[in-house]
């Protein structure tokens, strides 16, 4: 899986301050009937088009957001919880005369109890029609597509949203449209639009009960709007996509449904990134879908990282030659992951005969960062280092056995008699050895302190080694 790490995304739609009011409940007030939740704790999280951003943000895009708010105390919260992810409101029109969108739920015992909206769902003016798409219009020349977030709270007004998808076209710029309209007809123009089950049938006014239906109602999309991608997410049934007369389904990798707040929104802007990055439509679907399923998995609304997709890939490929990269594989895939804040942990050895020992090394290196990779000797530099009798275990075998292994991420084979030039290409984060080993004499740590890396020395099961078994197996055999 290689994502893109420089694309800059513009989102224009509605942004929504969601306010979560979280407590427990073990009583029914006697002054109606209705639940007391004991406050815990309240958390301010980005919705609408603004966790659209913040999906962008998590799988290292930059997203640039155009909206419009108010200057009301739900705005200022609003600007203070995307400042602090880093996001910038340069996009955003802060109105006096304008209520910022607030979403509040009440969750007691991990279950949402009730809902309290707060918003004015008028459409935007002329004049600020204009001055937002003035916005768009200056930066549309740095974007590299233009996602729309429309929902349906004013800020997608017919004539902005043409204007728009006239001015990416323009500049050969993909529109991906994730829409609570019942009309799409506003839309065309655009690359690709990403309706759920419940708005498709909104828009195409029958039930989709089965996948012959949910095809019937994306060929009616595309035949009313002429939009080349329709993407219908399904749920619990996956996704299906059509495109010109191709329809694929790829069915649903999550295994826990929590929460589905905000999945639309890690759809398209997982989507979007795919597809700039030049990931073909069946490895996308797989990308969305794994995506989905990590955000409805967790409770509210909440971005994805690119870390947390990369490891869902990895988990859910879980085919072992994959993991196992070779020398020039592992330079491009480490460059792409350290590109996107993925801490890289690297540590090696030969690992012939894997024992208690080893696994308890590996564990200890994986909680040193988010993905570890493990250089492993071939067989000709384990034989020049052990003897003419080892390995004992083929290098296919032991990368093999390694890679199977839930918290080793990769694994490179190096026929050098140390991992000092796999080092160099991965340029790991952290390097981690044993407590055998003194800092001075750690192959290439001089190299990753050099460019502000550290080195890592963890206490070992010193009543483990492959060497004191192998004796152990020659002296049983002899006796």
């Amino acid at each position: 899986m290689r994502l893109k790490p420089s694309l800059t995304i513009g989102v224009l739609g509605d942004i929504i301050l969601d306010q979560y009011i979280i407590g427990e409940t073990n009583r029914v007030s006697p002054e109606a009937p209705v639940l007391v939740v004991s406050h815990q704790q309240t958390n301010l999280v980005l919705g609408g088009a603004s966790n659209v951003a913040n999906n962008l943000l998590g799988l290292g895009a930059t997203p640039v957001l155009f909206s419009v708010a108010g200057t009301d105390d739900a705005g200022e919260r609003l600007q203070s919880v995307m400042k602090n992810r880093g996001l910038t409101t340069q996009g955003i029109l802060f109105e006096a005369n304008r209520i910022t969108t607030e979403k509040t739920r009440v969750i007691a015992n991990h279950q949402q109890i009730v809902r309290i909206d707060h918003e004015d769902a008028a459409q935007i003016p002329a004049d600020l029609e204009n001055r937002l798409f003035e916005r768009v219009q200056a930066a549309a020349a740095s974007l590299d597509a233009l996602i729309i977030s429309d929902y349906q709270k004013g800020v997608c007004t017919r004539a902005i949203v043409k204007r728009c998808i006239d001015l990416m076209n323009q500049y050969d710029k993909p529109v991906f449209v994730d829409s609570k309209a019942v009309d799409y007809s506003g839309f065309r123009g655009a690359f690709c639009v990403t309706p759920n089950v419940k708005e498709t049938e909104q828009i195409v006014g029958f039930p989709l009960r089965d996948e012959a239906e949910v095809i019937r109602a994306a060929q009616w999309i595309q035949g009313q709007t002429d939009i080349p991608h329709v993407l219908i997410t399904r749920g619990k049934d996956g996704v299906t996509l059509l495109s010109d007369v191709d329809v694929r389904h790829q069915k649903t990798l999550a295994k826990t449904v929590f929460d589905v707040s905000g999945a639309g929104d890690t759809v398209v802007a997982t989507l979007a990134i795919c597809i700039l990055s030049d990931l073909n439509w069946e490895d996308a679907l797989v990308m969305i879908n794994l995506a989905a399923g990590i955000v409805i998995g967790k409770q509210g609304t909440v971005a994805i990282t690119y870390q947390e997709l990369a490891q869902a890939y990895f988990d859910s490929h879980g085919e072992v030659h994959e993991k196992i990269w070779s020398q020039q594989e592992s330079a491009v895939r480490a460059a792409d992951l350290r590109n996107n804040g993925v801490r890289l942990t690297f540590t090696n050895g030969c690992f012939d005969l894997l024992h208690s020992g080893h696994l308890h090394m590996l564990r200890q290196s994986k909680k040193m960062g988010d993905f570890l990779i493990v250089g492993m000797n071939s067989d000709a530099s384990v034989k020049r280092l052990k003897g003419d009798s080892r390995p004992i275990v083929s290098q296919t075998d032991r990368a093999m056995m390694l890679a199977s292994l839930s918290f080793v991420d990769a694994v490179v084979i190096f026929d050098e008699d140390t991992p000092l030039k796999t080092i160099e290409r991965i340029r790991p984060d952290v390097l981690v050895k044993g407590q055998d080993y003194q800092l001075h004499q750690v192959i290439g740590a001089d190299v990753v302190m050099s460019y502000g890396g550290r080195v890592e020395l963890i206490e070992l099961k010193k009543e483990y080694s492959t060497t004191g078994i192998v004796n152990k197996i020659k002296t049983n055999v002899q006796a």
